[in-house]
């Protein structure tokens, strides 16, 4: 889509792009608003007072969600003394130091095909799209600096859980404004960005906090709780946005546009995308590994081990996805504390909301790109199921073991007791069996596959409401129970070509 904004002569560049910007959002919230069932072109009064009761549960639901994670963060807290209250600020001047280095990795815009073709071909300043891009990062990162903050408050047990949430939250949009004017001055540059700047940035600040370190003991202290001084925070964000508003000036849009490659793309595909991260995952990996050699080769391992090696192969080659696992794990260990003594009962839907929002990781990732390609099914005799466990035991393996190691490193209240294991169990087992019967049941409707992560999210989600509902974690067991029982029917089932479906004889592989 090309954007052609018609610019009357006293129509300042600023109100333009204003506008362009302005209708991409209300675009997009217009399709999760219609996802709501709110229609805004209905004039009845009803309609209206509907999007009020939307908003409205939607405001309390976040509000009880934070209120039960802050109660749960507590009662895991009750181990911990006042006496690690140091341990904050060193972990927020470490934290800082990272939110820098990504900051600093990423362009300091990103444009649309439409908004590339417009700003190459127009006099227009960076200047005047920044603040289009620069203040959104911000926010996100003074957001979740607070989510973070706040539970840290809580867990230590500080009284002044605003005041330590504010002062971190400066600091942490401090640093990420700091990596945004190094990534406008880097961009600024006629050459083509250095790949491995991040790098440079990183160990640049390690050697600077190496050799300045009663500078950063200070910034430390001012970040730990009964010490905070979120004036100075206040004012170096201040200063850090004025340094933005020179630097932005000078960046080279060329640069720019090499960069929003990847993020046009994306973009292009429009609403599409929204609730298909997997398809804007694809996208991302087939964008990296053009770019890059290729590392390893696949493995000439025979049956049962192949599809064991194609896991091995695609963690070698996607490091996202290996990335993807960890993140399962912390997952499922954050899930353990729902069985604290003191969690709230209903905390679990906020787990069950992380689990959705974060969903990322697939056990059965290979099983499923597999089932989706048509031309490798037809040459695929194996049964599904057969194949399913094949695929998945190395994953499930991997992010059991890891999850386990971490629970028995740092319990949290959280025993480990045989009742606890079984739950443990029971709710990673859950989640690959849940892809894995939505695969095997839809190996033939690619549109449906698409959503298997959804299956996996509702049944771990099932695990912990029936934990919690029957007060006693061996419930949990009977989830992946009923999951095995139901692919016993598909235990004869292949993975065949659909003409195989309608009595069509799929291709020979020797007449390849």
């Amino acid at each position: 889509m090309t954007h052609n904004p018609h610019e009357s002569p006293h129509t300042k560049p600023w109100q333009s792009v204003l506008v362009l910007h302005w209708k991409r959002w209300k675009s997009g919230s217009l399709y999760w608003l219609r996802s709501l069932g709110v229609d805004l072109d209905d004039r009845d009064p009803f309609s209206r007072l509907y999007v009020l009761y939307v908003l409205a549960i939607a405001v309390i639901w976040v509000a009880l969600s934070f209120s039960l994670v802050l109660n749960l963060a507590a009662n895991v807290g009750r181990q911990i003394s006042p006496g690690a209250y140091p341990a904050l600020g060193v972990a927020s001047v470490i934290f800082g130091i990272i939110v820098i280095t990504r900051s600093s990795s990423a362009a300091p815009l990103y444009l649309t095909h439409g908004d590339i073709e417009w700003v190459t071909s127009s006099p227009l300043s960076p200047r005047v799209l920044a603040p289009f891009h620069f203040p959104r990062r911000q926010l996100k990162t003074f957001l979740i600096a607070t989510l973070l903050a706040s539970l840290a408050a809580a867990a230590v047990h500080y009284r002044h859980i605003t005041e330590l949430a504010v002062t971190s939250a400066l600091w942490m949009s401090s640093c990420q404004a700091a990596g945004w004017n190094l990534s406008a001055i880097h961009y600024s540059r006629s050459r083509r960005p250095l790949r491995f700047f991040w790098a440079a940035i990183m160990l640049s600040l390690i050697i600077l906090a190496a050799v300045f370190q009663p500078f950063v003991a200070k910034i430390s202290r001012e970040l730990t709780p009964g010490y905070l001084h979120p004036v100075t925070f206040a004012t170096l964000l201040g200063a850090l946005w004025i340094l933005a508003f020179f630097t932005s000036a000078r960046i080279n849009l060329m640069n720019i546009h090499e960069a929003s490659a990847l993020f046009a793309d994306i973009e292009a595909l429009g609403t599409a995308y929204l609730p298909n991260h997997d398809m804007v995952q694809q996208i991302r990996n087939q964008r990296r590994i053009t770019r890059s050699r290729i590392l390893g080769r696949l493995p000439l391992w025979f049956s049962p081990w192949s599809d064991t090696g194609r896991v091995v192969i695609t963690a070698i080659r996607s490091p996202r996805y290996a990335w993807n696992l960890l993140e399962l794990t912390l997952l499922f260990r954050f899930g353990l504390l729902l069985l604290s003594p003191g969690a709230d009962r209903w905390a679990w839907l906020f787990w069950l909301f992380i689990a959705y929002r974060f969903r990322q990781g697939h056990m059965a990732f290979v099983l499923a790109q597999d089932v989706s390609n048509p031309f490798l099914n037809q040459f695929w005799p194996a049964n599904m199921v057969k194949r399913f466990v094949q695929s998945t035991w190395l994953p499930f393996a991997l992010v059991f073991v890891a999850s386990f190691v971490l629970w028995l490193s740092l319990p949290l209240t959280v025993s480990v007791t045989l009742p606890h294991i079984v739950f443990f169990t029971s709710l990673i087992l859950s989640w690959v069996l849940g892809e894995g019967l939505i695969i095997i049941r839809n190996s033939r409707d690619t549109q449906f596959l698409n959503h298997y992560h959804l299956a996996a999210v509702a049944a771990s989600g099932l695990v912990m409401m029936i934990a919690v509902a029957m007060h006693h974690p061996l419930w949990s067991l009977l989830v992946p129970l009923g999951l095995m029982l139901a692919m016993v029917p598909s235990l004869g089932q292949n993975i065949l070509h659909p003409l195989s479906a309608e009595g069509h004889e799929p291709d020979n592989p020797k007449s390849l």
